[in-house]
Order: C-alpha cells, then structure tokens, then sequence
C-alpha cells in the first residue's frame, strides 16, 4: 500500500494566506441617503495638497457641484439637500393626485 502522508494540511488555511479582501479606511465617493433620495459626496484634493469636498447639487435641473472646506460640513450640506428633494418630491406627487 501506497501512502502520500497526511492529507490534513490540504484543510487548513495557512498561517501565512493573504487575505482575499483588505479592508479600506474610507470610501469615496460617499452616497447619503434619505427617503428616496440620494446624494453623492466626492472628495478631492486641491493644489495645496488639502482635501475639498463635493455636493453634487441637482435641485436647479442640472448638476452643479457645492464645495465645502469640511467633511462634516459637507456632509450635513448633503443630508439637508436630501431632506429638502424628499420634501419636495412629496409635496409635488400630492398636489398631482389631488
């Protein structure tokens, strides 16, 4: 008979296997949502090497972009457009099914 030796380390995962998936820090661009609304957050970084951020404001029918020194101000910006669009879309379907 015949022996190959033990076939218990084809089962284990080795001490040194690289991970299939890294985790990442932050992802951007970041989607808020509210209702059934979304809005995106992006970040940039800006010739003097700090970092502006984004809103990406469709409120006027075309896309214009709110920038912000901030992420927590950017971010707020963008919960209040969310707030504001949600509220917006709500009032105009009841005016339309009255």
């Amino acid at each position: 008979m015949v022996s190959f030796g033990s076939m218990s380390n084809l089962t284990k995962p080795s001490e040194n296997a690289i991970p299939t998936k890294i985790p990442t820090t932050e992802a951007w661009p970041r989607k808020l949502r509210f209702g059934r609304t979304s809005v995106s957050v992006y970040r940039r970084k800006t010739p003097g090497g700090n970092f502006s951020f984004l809103v990406a404001n469709y409120t006027s029918g075309s896309r214009r972009l709110d920038a912000y020194p901030s992420e927590a101000a950017a971010l707020k910006a963008a919960r209040r457009l969310a707030e504001k669009q949600t509220n917006s879309e709500h009032l105009a379907g009841s005016l339309r099914n009255s």
